[in-house]
């Protein structure tokens, strides 16, 4: 069977759900949560599926128990089997209504591009006309930087962006942290979004109680459950099981005290984060099937080319982006951190369905940036180890020759589908085709 063939079967046989996960008490993350500034918070994959594990094994008493010792049901395995299914990356939300409600908000929660840019006076106004700058006083680059790609003669513009809105001029500046997409067809459809936290610093004694010397602080951060203005801390994300995983979790579901099925989805209550011994941390994990409303990937891929179009009078090629909502790990043919697609062909060698020949990476209007990702491992009890990745946010952008066009659509549907690097599984390589933050924040339409 060829392998986009082998792509379509395991699509077929998996099903997406929406997680919701509300806190019922404080949360409090360690500073490695925080990969650049306070706004950057977020649950890993990793985090709420080893919830979930310990949750199982906590109840059936395997928990703490060595290699040797009782051995993990077949359920067990099958429900966390790192070649099945993806625990995706969730992101905060402080939300009023009822969840069920608040379906178009799951996905509207997102690490900010690394292509956008703001004007810090237009920001502080927030009256600006919108025939000549941004309602909002952002700007995204991606289709302004193809152009000045494709002319040579303009690249030197790229050194400096100033603001289009008349009577401004003023520099722009990178936007990082969380943004909120609001939908709304006209004005402001995006907004910062900034998570109340209270930053901590506890001692940190030796492990033997004899001899306890200092070994430094912990840096902690303490989210309230609810703001000053009564609304609830939420996270949002999404998540992708096999059939067999499903029906292993709703067995779970059925003999576990923590956890109910309702209305085809599942819900769970957990601890996550630090000191959960101490009562913080807990929370409603809800796992509801997901409804596909959104645009699809051709069509978000012809409406980038439509854009495109208003700043370039005559493209050669079909242009996409690729922007990050989680972390990656991505390696080259030696092991050692890769960052910027040089070799596309080399960097996908290993995905099921191949990228075109004429795939070529378009570094003038990319954005990368990287972090260091690490964490803690429940099922060795120690840390893992820390790796370099590409930061959330970042942005590549490709091109291809137009005959092409097909199979670059295939391409995305499964990069999309499946993510880019290693631990997939863990929800690290997540990935968005052509964001449309790029055609609502076109710097060049100004």
């Amino acid at each position: 069977m060829p392998e986009s063939r082998k792509a379509d079967a395991s699509a077929a046989t998996e099903k997406k759900f929406d997680v919701v996960a509300e806190f019922l008490s404080p949360l409090i993350l360690p500073r490695e949560a925080f990969r650049r500034s306070i706004d950057d918070v977020f649950i890993s994959g990793a985090t709420w599926r080893g919830a979930l594990a310990q949750l199982e094994l906590g109840q059936s008493g395997i928990l703490g128990v060595s290699v040797g010792g009782r051995r993990r049901s077949k359920e067990f395995r099958r429900l966390f089997d790192t070649r099945l299914g993806r625990f995706g990356y969730l992101y905060p939300y402080y939300a009023t209504d009822d969840l069920m409600v608040k379906k178009d908000v799951i996905n509207a929660v997102f690490p900010c591009p690394l292509t956008v840019w703001r004007c810090d006076k237009c920001c502080r106004v927030k009256q600006v006309n919108p025939s000549s700058g941004s309602a909002m006083g952002w700007y995204d680059t991606v289709l302004y930087r193809i152009r000045q790609h494709t002319v040579p003669a303009q690249s030197g513009q790229l050194v400096r962006l100033m603001c289009p809105a008349a009577n401004c001029g003023q520099r722009l500046a990178r936007r990082r942290g969380l943004v909120v997409w609001e939908g709304r067809p006209k004005g402001k459809q995006y907004r910062i979004f900034t998570v109340v936290a209270q930053a901590m610093k506890r001692l940190r004694l030796s492990v033997d109680a004899r001899t306890p010397e200092k070994k430094g602080y912990f840096r902690e951060y303490l989210v309230p459950a609810a703001n000053a203005a009564g609304e609830r801390l939420v996270f949002f994300g999404r998540c992708t099981l096999a059939n067999e995983q499903v029906e292993a979790l709703r067995n779970y579901a059925a003999r576990s005290a923590d956890a109910r099925v309702n209305r085809g989805g599942f819900r769970f209550q957990l601890a996550i984060g630090a000191r959960r011994s101490s009562g913080f941390g807990k929370c409603l994990l809800w796992l509801r099937p997901r409804e596909e409303t959104g645009a699809s990937v051709e069509d978000r891929l012809d409406a980038f080319q439509r854009a495109l179009r208003r700043v370039l009078s005559s493209a050669d090629a079909v242009y996409a982006s690729l922007t990050f909502l989680a972390p990656a790990v991505l390696r080259d043919e030696r092991f050692s951190p890769v960052f910027v697609p040089n070799d596309p062909k080399m960097l996908f060698r290993d995905c099921a369905v191949p990228p075109p020949e004429s795939l070529e990476f378009v570094a003038g209007a990319s954005a990368v940036g990287f972090v260091r990702i690490g964490g803690w491992s429940m099922a060795w009890q120690h840390r893992k180890p820390v790796q370099w990745a590409v930061a959330p946010g970042s942005v590549w952008t490709f091109r291809c020759a137009k005959s092409e066009k097909k199979m670059l659509v295939d391409f995305l549907q499964h990069v999309e589908r499946v993510g880019i690097g290693e631990t997939t599984h863990l929800g690290e390589g997540d990935v968005a085709v052509c964001n449309q933050v790029h055609v609502h924040l076109d710097y060049g339409k100004y």
